[in-house]
């Protein structure tokens, strides 16, 4: 019975303990944390899992094996663990088993029952016990039983209780006299409602989830109204409330040491590992870690745990669809294919050359209702929605579509959730309730109840006011333990770099193609003039040569030119799709830092976000502010500038061009740095991230740059990156960790002398320093610059 490729039941004599030992499945360890409460982990690693797939077995590889708690408490998780999971019992394991239920049988026919009311059995840090059953009490039925869904449930699968007696105005019952205020009673705890009675089926019952202040409800209900309780239950709501506790504290903690299906070469953060782990284990959940620690690696970490989940569907902003494709191709172990959907025509959703689907389907909030008959034809084994907070409003049209709306709409079918936001909660508490009831309708059930407890909902003489607070230790506590995980920056700070680079490749074809084209026509000229330059004579006429040189010299100038002109069009162009950035990074009511190359830019920016914040304000509030320094601002006006980011809460946003404002500012209220538009030098990226990165600054700093995937900006952002070892390593080595996709290759062999966009770098580096709104950089401003870190020292991250 020691086959380490079998899932195997086993008696060890020595301490007459059971154990149970087989090959990593995740699904299974689920199981087993969710049903066999008690269960020690005592060895084993995930690389078994490699032995139910038929590859090589690592040297080191361990099958799992756990300690079974007593066998009487778990009868019932047992048989379906064998059952469900084709578990091998050991003839001794067998034995004990027919022993301990034989004495079972004995016990139950002597009378030895427990009592009824043996709720201080629970241990809940002082909750108030429930008193034994009066004596001479007649027996009856209890009214207070343990169901799943609504269907009855043993000991160990119970996480509601179900509450049989008469309410106020039912029809299946009378009124009786005792049981004034019971409603209000049971209604006032958190997880509580009212299951209408359907006529010839059932009578109406209260549904009550078994929460921490459940001890505390069933003394009450025994004390004033004489309810009893099914005898399996003390013991039952002990351990739903200790698995809830291990939840919460796992929602918090900033590392796990686990071993995670990831790529060859690759692995997580040990934060991001415990946010993999709370969200396998609870199948729907809401990753809600701060921005910039990775959300999105965990998300598809948790896809990795489960070889069940094949189809997959990912609800996002259009500015990130292509990051979301990338990392999954990135960290994804299975081998899922990818496909983005383009648009809302038929023929914009992704399929292969045979018409196939891919299985993860990547699609953007804006289109959803034109394909809604294809995402709903069958149900998805794992949705993922990007952005979540985009769906608060749970009237809103899109909101009803992607997570339904009760019996009105059911939403788009999927098997398991998964959303993620850095702000479930924008302002107000009600705003989490849209992602709440998503995730768990057992427990967050009714809106209105769910405002009246957390919200301070009252009434006035205008309907329900629902924009309050109250509660919210409670309500902190409950979605931790049900549907949360959440870490803030600065409690896993020590396991992030010093700052965090994004690339964030913007979806626009118009715009690459047009820059695609500007390229192979700037390739063409480039080929011309290197024809004429190779027929000049230098041994000849000198004022000749020296004249066509400089007309030479002039075209090729001109060429260049029409490449930055092409980029500074592109830039305005893609102002609409950056303000989506935009708004999702001050969502989170931090400060950020734009910084831009044009003064035209500039000012589309400024123009942008003035009009964002008039909009924001209303007519009554007063708008949010921008402070901006450019090329143009006088040197008197830059600091007083720089002072009103740094101390006034009202100014949310810096904008700059790298030239004026990358040198000399402090500027370390703010916790993300965008840069729009791209200096060639990697220097002076470092010194315009430095205004935020520098003493002072309490947070991490993340840094995206936003770029036209195809475009100019997109190839030489990777040109600049393989300028430097580690950063090179990071893009094209499959075995280091932060692999990103392979760098766009232009026109004419990567790295050539005559490669159009390798002579325009070349060019930008040659130019002198010129005003901030111009192309130009110095190339004297060494990569390692004196006092600055170097960005080959930085960890960047690609997509």
């Amino acid at each position: 019975m020691s086959n380490d490729n079998q899932n195997l039941l086993l008696l060890n004599p020595r301490d007459n303990r059971l154990y149970i030992r087989f090959p990593y499945q995740p699904e299974l360890q689920r199981f087993i944390n969710e049903r066999l409460p008690g269960a020690t982990y005592m060895e084993g690693t995930t690389d078994s899992a490699l032995l139910l797939e038929g590859r090589p077995v690592p040297v080191a590889t361990k099958p799992m094996l756990y300690r079974l708690a007593n066998a009487s408490q778990v009868t019932g998780s047992l048989r379906q663990l064998i059952r469900r999971h084709r578990f091998r019992v050991s003839p001794r394991a067998r034995a004990y088993l027919e022993n301990r239920r034989s004495a079972r049988q004995d016990q139950e026919t002597a009378g030895a029952t427990p009592s009824l009311f043996e709720v201080s059995s629970l241990s809940l840090d002082s909750r108030p016990t429930v008193t034994q059953t009066q004596p001479g009490r007649p027996k009856k039925t209890p009214e207070i039983t343990g169901i799943v869904g609504r269907q009855p449930a043993t000991s160990d699968q119970v996480v509601n209780l179900k509450i049989q007696v008469p309410r106020p105005g039912d029809e299946d019952g009378e009124v009786i006299k005792n049981y004034d205020g019971l409603y209000d009673t049971i209604m006032a705890y958190p997880g509580s409602q009212w299951v209408k009675g359907k006529k010839g089926q059932h009578r109406g019952y209260f549904k009550v989830a078994v929460t921490h202040d459940t001890p505390k409800m069933v003394s009450e209900l025994n004390r004033r109204y004489g309810l009893s309780l099914a005898p399996e239950l003390p013991k039952a709501i002990a351990q739903r409330v200790e698995r809830l506790n291990r939840d919460m504290k796992l929602s918090r903690i900033g590392n796990a040491d686990l071993r995670l299906p990831v790529p060859p070469g690759l692995d997580y953060l040990p934060y991001q590992k415990a946010g993999i782990a709370y969200a396998a284990r609870k199948g729907n959940a809401l990753i809600a870690d701060e921005p910039g620690l990775g959300k999105t690696i965990q998300a598809i970490g948790v896809a990795n745990t489960s070889r069940a989940i094949r189809r997959v569907l990912i609800v996002a902003p259009a500015s990130l669809k292509i990051n979301w494709e990338r990392e999954w191709q990135k960290w994804d172990v299975k081998g899922l294919t990818t496909g983005r959907v383009r648009g809302g025509k038929p023929e914009d959703w992704p399929t292969d050359s045979e018409g196939r689907e891919p299985n993860v389907v990547i699609i953007n909030f804006d289109v959803v209702s034109q394909h809604y008959d294809r995402l709903t034809r069958k149900a998805w084994d794992l949705m993922i929605v990007d952005e979540a907070h985009a769906l608060k409003n749970d009237k809103a049209k899109r909101t009803h579509l992607v997570l339904g709306n009760g019996r009105k709409s059911a939403g788009i079918p999927t098997h398991r959730k998964l959303l993620l936001t850095g702000t479930p909660i924008l302002s107000r508490p009600k705003e989490v309730w849209t992602l709440a009831h998503a995730l768990d309708p057992d427990y967050f059930s009714n809106k209105l109840r769910f405002c009246i407890r957390y919200c301070n909902a009252h009434e006035t003489a205008h309907g329900w006011n629902m924009d309050g607070a109250s509660n919210l230790g409670e309500l902190q506590r409950e979605l931790r333990a049900r549907i949360m995980v959440r870490r803030k920056k600065a409690a896993v700070l020590t396991e992030l770099p010093p700052k965090t680079r994004q690339i964030i490749p913007l979806d626009n074809d118009r715009l690459a193609r047009l820059e695609a084209q500007a390229l192979a026509t700037a390739q063409t000229s480039l080929q011309n003039i290197r024809q004429q330059w190779s027929a000049l004579n230098p041994q000849g006429n000198q004022e000749a040569y020296r004249q066509q040189a400089k007309r030479l010299r002039d075209m090729e100038k001109a060429v260049f030119e029409e490449l930055s002109l092409r980029r500074k069009e592109t830039a305005l162009a893609k102002v609409p799709q950056v303000m989506e950035l935009v708004e999702q990074a001050l969502a989170s009511n931090s400060k950020l830092i734009l910084f831009a190359h044009h003064r035209e830019v500039v000012d589309a920016y400024k123009e942008a976000l003035e009009a964002l914040f008039r909009k924001q304000a209303g007519q009554h509030d007063t708008p949010a502010t921008v402070a901006t320094i450019t090329g143009q601002t006088p040197n008197e006006r830059r600091q007083p500038e720089a002072d009103r980011f740094q101390e006034d809460p009202n100014c949310r946003v810096f904008i700059g061009s790298i030239g004026a404002a990358g040198v000399g500012l402090t500027l370390t209220e703010a916790r993300m740095v965008l840069f729009t538009e791209l200096d060639w030098v990697p220097g002076n990226m470092s010194q315009a991230e430095d205004r935020a990165h520098r003493i002072g600054q309490k947070w991490n700093i993340l840094i995206w740059h936003a770029v036209v995937d195809g475009s100019i900006d997109a190839r030489m952002v990777r040109r600049l990156i393989e300028k430097q070892e580690v950063i090179d390593a990071a893009l094209d080595t499959p075995t280091q960790q932060h692999q990103g996709g392979h760098p766009e290759q232009s026109s004419g062999s990567p790295g050539s002398r005559h490669d159009a966009l390798h002579a325009y770098c070349r060019y930008l580096e040659s130019q002198p320093e010129g005003p901030d709104d111009s192309e130009s950089t110095i190339m004297g401003q060494a990569m390692d610059h004196q006092g600055h870190e170097s960005y080959a020292d930085l960890d960047i991250q690609i997509g």
